[in-house]
């Protein structure tokens, strides 16, 4: 794995890995220079059921791997469905 060759490199995995989560917070758990980001993770595109999905993965990621290693972002707009 990259992070393991490259300790000094930070690491952003985009979308908080969605929807592979859990093998984000394992990976950031044993490399401390994985962090993530959660564009695209709360938009317009997720339903009903996918939107509690993506909040619970998102409370996980921060219990566990702490606040400091998630980074706000976003790569597009904001569209709503019809």
């Amino acid at each position: 794995i990259v992070a393991h060759h490259f300790p000094k490199i930070p690491i952003i995995i985009s979308h908080l890995a969605w929807p592979f989560v859990d093998n984000l917070i394992a990976v950031a758990l044993e490399f401390e220079n994985i962090f993530a980001d959660m564009s695209g993770m709360l938009d317009s595109f997720k339903t009903k059921h996918t939107m509690p999905q993506c909040i619970e993965g998102l409370k996980r990621y921060l219990g566990e791997c702490g606040p400091a290693r998630l980074l706000f972002g976003t790569d597009f707009l904001f569209v709503q469905k019809d």
